[in-house]
């Protein structure tokens, strides 16, 4: 397993180095300059090779990629473009980044508790009432919302609970009701998702050959769903529940954006919107070790539910 584990992680280790050259060249390449950006309209052209300058703009790329490296390194990312302008205090990229990672976590555990508390069960319960129309009414509402993006389904919980209903908050985080209805959006389509496979894996592993054995055994109807159905089904469901919470935890940036909360996916989508170099360039990568952390750790949990994994690595 833990052959595996290296294999998996040196793998990931690749993966962040690609990332890490792949976004400092495309923001190079993007249109807009950022010291125009960051000095106004109005400013002169004095003005703004000033600011091109104390920001190392001027520099060649390549001493620009050596710097960017040498930061990532050290753990200093840089200062923020954005924040640092006269109106607002100089913020490093790590000050930005640690202030908006505790409400990514927040909205992350909590879509994905969401999810999970809501679609396992009833990923169950249509496999057992297979064909009923409990079983129909979930699934058929289950691809009625696949077939919406992210983006709608939180404009329709916007408008009917916050602004007709006004029963929960438009956006923020001042209160814990502020996050309900993003936590719902981000796990909307992953609820679908989560309900169809445990559905599907409950559904094949109820005909195999064992469980008919088991059953003959005089084992009860719950007994053998809980014990043995949902274990066997655990594996393809901690995979599931693994990557895409990894992809929450670099942040949603729709979500984010739509309900103003003030996460690493909204930081993410402004910076980018700022052509703030440092703060893109140290998110990016970020995002991509966030997710092959997590996916590590999905693979040792295989080792600990599935036996055969140990045994075959």
């Amino acid at each position: 397993m833990w052959q595996m584990v290296v294999k998996r992680f040196l793998r990931g280790v690749l993966t962040v180095i690609i990332v890490i050259i792949l976004i400092f060249f495309v923001m190079r390449v993007a249109p807009s300059d950022p010291a125009s950006l960051l000095a106004g309209p109005e400013a002169s052209e004095e003005q703004i090779a000033a600011i091109r300058t104390s920001w190392g703009l001027d520099k060649p790329v390549v001493e620009q990629f050596r710097i960017y490296i040498g930061s990532l390194l050290t753990g200093d990312a840089g200062m923020s473009y954005q924040y640092s302008n006269n109106s607002a205090p100089v913020w490093s990229v790590l000050d930005l980044v640690m202030a908006r990672f505790p409400n990514t976590v927040r909205l992350a555990l909590a879509a994905m508790g969401f999810c999970i508390v809501v679609g396992i069960p009833l990923g169950i319960f249509t496999a057992v009432y297979k064909g009923s129309l409990f079983d129909n009414l979930v699934m058929g509402s289950g691809f009625t919302i696949l077939s919406f993006p992210t983006f709608f389904v939180g404009m329709v919980l916007l408008n009917l609970f916050a602004i007709h209903l006004k029963i929960l908050p438009t956006g923020g985080n001042d209160s814990f009701a502020c996050i309900i209805l993003p936590a719902i959006t981000m796990g909307s389509r992953f609820l679908i998702t989560l309900i169809r496979t445990t559905r599907t894996e409950i559904i094949q592993i109820m005909k195999s050959d064992y469980i008919k054995t088991v059953r003959a055994k005089g084992l009860s109807g719950t007994a053998v769903l809980f014990i043995h159905c949902l274990r066997n089904a655990s594996i393809p469901l901690v995979t599931l529940i693994g990557q895409r919470f990894g992809t929450m935890m670099g942040g949603a940036v729709v979500t984010e954006s739509l309900f103003r909360w003030p996460g690493i996916g909204n930081l993410l989508i402004t910076s980018v919107q700022a052509r703030d170099y440092p703060t893109v360039q140290f998110l990016v990568p970020y995002v991509a070790i966030v997710f092959i952390l997590i996916n590590v750790i999905v693979d040792i949990l295989y080792g600990v539910l599935d036996p055969r994994i140990r045994k075959e690595s």
